[in-house]
């Protein structure tokens, strides 16, 4: 099967523009309005959550900073191998004077009914600004990683592990330790 790396970024697109959609500029916030017109019309549901995080992870010479994750379920009963995914949004700095070589697509998720998830490597690369590598001197990169649900459904993770693999020189020795975060989910 061939995976469109676009689906999903489309997905994304149409329900974040769905609330304005729906009510033109109302004073209610988008939560409500999705609330609103789902409980109302009973075929319009909700698809994506997006939680804030906006946590520092200090590696040494690199800092990453954990923007957000979203939870997408998928939209269509036909996609019965694919539950959903996680997408995490994250800046990458290299806060040092060298060049440091960092992996976003070594991320790995467990989730808390235990299943682990390895990054979805189809969506990075220019849709994601993320390609691990050389990361040189006082640059940042910013973009997201996704990680596919194959049996876990979005709905029913209240947290999630990441693992992030530890950075290196040029030489290819570890700068610090991996790290590992507990990121608790916020579901109504």
């Amino acid at each position: 099967m061939k995976k469109n790396k676009f689906a999903p970024l489309i997905l994304i697109a149409m329900i974040s523009t769905l609330p304005l959609t729906l009510t033109g500029c109302a004073n209610q916030s988008p939560a409500n309005v999705a609330q609103t017109a789902t409980a109302a019309k009973g075929e319009l549901p909700n698809y994506s959550e997006t939680y804030s995080l906006n946590q520092i992870v200090n590696m040494n010479q690199i800092k990453i900073r954990l923007d957000s994750v979203s939870l997408v379920r998928n939209s269509t009963d036909t996609q019965d191998e694919l539950k959903g995914h996680i997408a995490i949004g994250i800046e990458i700095g290299n806060m040092s004077s060298e060049n440091v070589r960092f992996y976003p697509e070594q991320f790995v998720v467990t989730a808390d009914t235990g299943e682990q998830i390895l990054v979805d490597t189809s969506y990075t690369g220019e849709s994601t600004n993320l390609v691990g590598g050389l990361l040189p001197p006082q640059r940042v990169l910013q973009g997201y990683v996704m990680f596919p649900l194959e049996t876990t459904k979005p709905d029913d993770l209240k947290e999630i592990k990441l693992k992030i693999a530890a950075p290196q020189d040029e030489k290819g020795q570890p700068l610090c330790d991996d790290q590992e975060l507990v990121i608790p989910i916020q579901q109504a």
